[in-house]
C-alpha cells in the first residue's frame, strides 16, 4: 500500500501550494472582495434612497422622440436584492480563490458538482418527507458560504490536503467506467488494450460523432494522462475535435491506429463504432499505480513500475499538449511591422494561465520585454502550428534543454568558424548551439526530430532534416562538414552514441564541439581513429531545471593531430 501512494504523495508536493504566501494573498482576495460587497452597498443606497428610482424611470421614459408613443420596450430599474447581491459576489471569489489552488481539476466529477453547487450556487442536498411519507433527496437553496477569512483559510487548506484523495477516486472512477472486466478482477490496468464498444455514433466527411457519455470518460482519460505526463492540469478540446483531426489526418480510413494527444495514447476507430485505445507504456504505469492504492489485490506489481524498456516506436516521442486557452491568444496575436514585436493579449486570462502561456512562448524562443513579445526568427510558421496542432516537444521524451548563451559562446570561440565552412548540429532543437558562430545561415545542416523545431530552423535560415539523427546518419553516411557542433541528448546512454555517429560525419580536417557530462571519458570508448580533448572550462547548473555539469570536448581525426 505504501508504494501505491508514492506516485500520489509526489504528484501532490510537484503542485503543492506555499501555505504562507497563499494565506497572505486569500486575506488580500477577501479585503477586495469585502470592499466589492461596500461599493455595491454605496450604490444601492444612493440609487434606491428618497424617490430616485422613480426619478430615474421617468429619465429613461423620456429619453424617446415626442412622437414615439410605443413604452413597451424602456427599460424599467426595479429594486434588487441586496442580499442576493451579496451572495452572487461571494460565489465569485469562492470560484477565484478555489481556481488559485487548482484543486478542482483533480476532483472527480461528482465531488466536483458537488464542490460547485454548494460554494457557487448556495445549493445542497438534504432529505425532506414527501407527502407520501418517503424520504426523498432534494436540491434546496440554502445560501453560499459566507466569503470571510475564518471560512476561506481552513476551507482550502483541507481541500489541498485532500488532493490526493481525490486524484486517486479519480482515477479509480475512471478506470471503472473504462473497464467492463473490472468486476472479475481479471483486467491488469491501463497498460492493457481499452476497447469502447459504440463509441462512434457517425461518421461524416472528414469529422466523427460520439456518444457523448463515452467521450465524457474518454476527456477524463486524456486529462489525466497529460497531468501523469506533464504534472499539470489544462484544458483539452473536445473528445471529437481530437478524434475527427486524427481521422482527417489519416485520409478518414478507419481500422488504422492513430497517436493522438501528443503520442500519449494510440487509437483505432471501426465503422461498426468500436474504438480501442492503447495507452503510452511511460505514463500507464503512473495510472496504475494510483489506481493500486484503490485495488491493490487487482494491479499485479510489474504493472505499476516504470518499464525497463524504451516504448514501442508506434507510440512515438511524448509530445506536449498546449492548451485551449494558451492556442487561442496565439491565434489572435497581433504583429508590429514598426519595430517587429509580437503581442498576445491576457487580459482575459488568470494567473495560472497567463504563466502557462508565458512558458509556452519563452519554449519556442521567444523573449518578453514590457508587453510585447521578440522572436529571433519569424515566428509565424511555428506560431500557426501551435495553433493548428496544440503540440510541443515534451522536454524529458525530446531531452531538449536548450544550450545557454555562455556555453554557445564557448563553443564558438573553440571551433573558430571560416565563412565557407560546411556545418552539421545533429538533434539540433531550436538551433541555440548554433547562435554565436559565424557562419552564413545556408551553410548549416540541422538534423532534428520535432517538426516544431524544424520549423523554427527553417526560420533561421539553415539546412534542416526533420528526422532521428541515427536515421539521418544512415541515409547521409557519406556526408562529411568542417565543423560539427553537438549537445546530444543524455539520457539512456544516448550521448555516447550519438557522439560516436556525429564523429564520422567529420571531414578529414574537421573539429567537433561536444557538450557532454563533465565526468565522461570519450577517450576510452572513441578508438584510434580520433582525439579528444577536455576543454580547461566545466560549467555548473547552466541547464534549467537540471543540476548537471558539463564540459566542452573536442574531436579531430588522428591523422590531422599527429
Amino acid at each position: 500500500m505504501s508504494n501505491s501512494l508514492s506516485i500520489i504523495e509526489s504528484t501532490s508536493m510537484a503542485g503543492a501550494v506555499d501555505l504562507r504566501k497563499e494565506i497572505n494573498v486569500i486575506h488580500e482576495i477577501v479585503e477586495e472582495c469585502d470592499r466589492e460587497i461596500a461599493q455595491m452597498n454605496q450604490v444601492y443606497n444612493f440609487v434606491y434612497s428618497n424617490d430616485r428610482v422613480s426619478m430615474i424611470n421617468r429619465l429613461q421614459r423620456l429619453n424617446r422622440r415626442p412622437n414615439d408613443e410605443d413604452l413597451r420596450n424602456v427599460p424599467q430599474l426595479n429594486n434588487v436584492n441586496l442580499e442576493f447581491v451579496k451572495q452572487n459576489i461571494w460565489a465569485e471569489y469562492w470560484r477565484k480563490v478555489t481556481d488559485m489552488t487548482g484543486a478542482l481539476l483533480i476532483m472527480p466529477a461528482e465531488r466536483r458538482d458537488q464542490w460547485r453547487s454548494q460554494f457557487t450556487l448556495g445549493v445542497q442536498k438534504i432529505v425532506k418527507r414527501d407527502c407520501g411519507g418517503f424520504d426523498r433527496q432534494v436540491e434546496e437553496f440554502v445560501g453560499v458560504p459566507e466569503f470571510t477569512a475564518d471560512t476561506v483559510i481552513p476551507t482550502m487548506t483541507s481541500l489541498l490536503n485532500d488532493r490526493h484523495k481525490y486524484l486517486a477516486e479519480r482515477v479509480y472512477g475512471l478506470f471503472k467506467a473504462l473497464s467492463p472486466a473490472h468486476k472479475t478482477n481479471k483486467t491488469y490496468g491501463f497498460s492493457e488494450k481499452l476497447i469502447i464498444s459504440y463509441c462512434v455514433t457517425d461518421f461524416w466527411n472528414s469529422s466523427v460523432s460520439l456518444n457523448y457519455h463515452k467521450s465524457d470518460v474518454i476527456d477524463d482519460l486524456r486529462v489525466m494522462l497529460h497531468f501523469f505526463a506533464h504534472k499539470e492540469f489544462i484544458t483539452l478540446n473536445r473528445c471529437s475535435e481530437m478524434l475527427s483531426a486524427a481521422y482527417r489526418a489519416h485520409d478518414c480510413e478507419t481500422g488504422k491506429w492513430m497517436n493522438v494527444d501528443g503520442n500519449l495514447m494510440r487509437v483505432k476507430i471501426f465503422k461498426n463504432g468500436n474504438a480501442h485505445f492503447e495507452i503510452h507504456p511511460d505514463v500507464a504505469w503512473k495510472l496504475n499505480e494510483v489506481l493500486a492504492y484503490s485495488m491493490p489485490a487487482a494491479i499485479p506489481a510489474p504493472c505499476r513500475k516504470a518499464p525497463t524498456t524504451k516504448a514501442p516506436k508506434e507510440f512515438g516521442y511524448i509530445q506536449k499538449t498546449v492548451s485551449e486557452r494558451t492556442r487561442g491568444v496565439i491565434r489572435d496575436r497581433r504583429h508590429s511591422s514598426k519595430d517587429g514585436t509580437w503581442y498576445f493579449s491576457d487580459m482575459s486570462l488568470q494567473k495560472r494561465e497567463i504563466e502557462d502561456l508565458e512558458r509556452t512562448l519563452s519554449f519556442i524562443g521567444g523573449v518578453k520585454t514590457g508587453g510585447s513579445w521578440s522572436f529571433p526568427y519569424e515566428p509565424t510558421a511555428t506560431l500557426d502550428s501551435i495553433v493548428a496542432l496544440g503540440l510541443i516537444p515534451d522536454v524529458k521524451s525530446h531531452q531538449f534543454y536548450p544550450t545557454p548563451a555562455s556555453i554557445a559562446q564557448y563553443v564558438a570561440q573553440i571551433l573558430k568558424c571560416e565563412p565557407d565552412d560546411r556545418v552539421l548540429e545533429p538533434s539540433a532543437g531550436r538551433g541555440d548551439l548554433l547562435a554565436h558562430l559565424d557562419v552564413p545561415a545556408e551553410n548549416v545542416t540541422c538534423v532534428e526530430i520535432s517538426p516544431l523545431f524544424c520549423d523554427i530552423l527553417g526560420a533561421k535560415g539553415h539546412n534542416v532534416y526533420n528526422k532521428d539523427f541515427l536515421a539521418w546518419t544512415k541515409e547521409f553516411a557519406l556526408s562529411a562538414y568542417d565543423k560539427i557542433a553537438i549537445n546530444p541528448p543524455y539520457s539512456e546512454g544516448r550521448a555516447k552514441e550519438h557522439t560516436l555517429t556525429a564523429l564520422n560525419h567529420l571531414s578529414e580536417k574537421g573539429i567537433m564541439a561536444a557538450v557532454l557530462p563533465a565526468g565522461y571519458k570519450p577517450e576510452e570508448w572513441i578508438g584510434s581513429e580520433f582525439v579528444c580533448a577536455k576543454s580547461g572550462r566545466e560549467f555548473s547548473g547552466e541547464f534549467e531545471d537540471t543540476g548537471i555539469s558539463v564540459s566542452v570536448f573536442v574531436f579531430k581525426r588522428s591523422e590531422v593531430s599527429e
